[in-house]
């Protein structure tokens, strides 16, 4: 066959091929895989602060958090991410399977069975879980006889009480570090109560039995402790609140101006503080505070702020800055 037929046959022939999808004008997709049956099945939050997301993956946006031994169902499964009712998907290994035996209250804390408020005032709730009705509240130092405890709540007379609000017999202190905890610093304390009446108080707690534990915790896990100055944070919603607050480092900064005009703005340490135990790591994650309680965090700034020197103290809620004045 003579040359020149020959390429026109091959232009031929490639003309007739059917396009690539991107010469067709489509994107080439890796198809995401469907939502697998799963249970449903109860499952409790590993620890405070376990994000409930948009869609499977850490980079989609935050729809609430979970307290620790908080009850959801899961009803689907995406890869290494499990599906929640109503809505909303968590990492498997923020889950734990629920345990149904309860134990009993001697087992959990010691040879009796009162416990003590430890927290300012605590929720009885009709079911152990921070959506349940709640049935009333008890004030701080009030004993509270304890039947059963099982995935972080205790069962007590009327309903139950979060496990990590109470101390056990025998202890003297509860798991999570309390609001009671953060107020013996120096005295030098900054409120604010926003228009929906939620309370915010920062404090030096540069004097506190938690802030030297904290510290001790981190050069035991080689964090360089001197790397930040800190202030601690309570937040507390009225009881009749129809709402929930969630507090997140990264979106609440905190900034503060001293008395030179120096600006200074938390930090968040979420990555270096993931090596510290869980106890004290629940410090410094995101908070989601429910009506009648009040929850606290600890926020770290540059090792050069000065807390002596603060003239001004502000933090952004809901986009605006808002100010805190000084308490006597």
């Amino acid at each position: 066959m003579p040359r020149r037929f020959a390429s026109i046959l091959e232009i031929l022939l490639v003309l007739a091929a059917p396009a690539p999808a991107w010469a067709q004008g489509q994107e080439t997709l890796v198809a995401t895989p469907a939502m697998q049956p799963y249970g449903p099945e109860s499952r409790v939050a590993l620890e405070d602060g376990v994000s409930v997301r948009t869609d499977p993956g850490f980079v989609h946006r935050e729809l609430y958090f979970l307290s620790k031994g908080q009850e959801v169902i899961v009803d689907g499964r995406r890869g290494k991410w499990f599906h929640v009712r109503p809505e909303g998907w968590v990492y498997e290994e923020h889950l734990l399977p629920r345990e149904k035996p309860v134990v009993s209250a001697s087992d959990a804390g010691g040879s009796a069975s009162t416990w003590i408020v430890g927290a300012e005032a605590v929720n009885v709730r009709a079911a152990p879980n921070t959506e349940a009705a709640r049935v009333k509240r008890i004030a701080s130092g009030e004993k509270v006889e304890v039947s059963g405890v099982a995935d972080g709540w205790c069962q007590v007379e009327g309903g139950f009480i979060r496990a990590d609000l109470l101390i056990p017999p025998e202890r003297g202190e509860v798991a999570r570090p309390r609001a009671s905890d953060m107020s013996a610093g120096s005295g030098r304390r900054w409120s604010l109560v926003d228009l929906e009446g939620t309370s915010f108080t920062i404090e030096d707690i540069g004097d506190t039995d938690i802030l030297r534990d904290v510290r001790k915790a981190m050069r035991a896990t080689g964090l360089k402790e001197t790397d930040w100055t800190y202030l601690g944070l309570t937040i507390g919603l009225p009881e009749d609140a129809r709402f929930r607050f969630n507090f997140d480092a990264s979106h609440n900064t905190v900034v503060v101006v001293d008395q030179a005009g120096e600006r200074y703005g938390s930090i968040v340490g979420k990555d270096a503080m993931e090596r510290l135990p869980p106890e004290f790591r629940s410090l410094f994650k995101p908070l989601q505070v429910t009506p009648g309680e009040q929850q606290d965090a600890i926020l770290l700034f540059p090792p050069a702020l000065d807390i002596s020197r603060i003239r001004e103290l502000s933090m952004f809620i809901g986009g605006r800055l808002q100010s805190f004045y000084p308490l006597e």
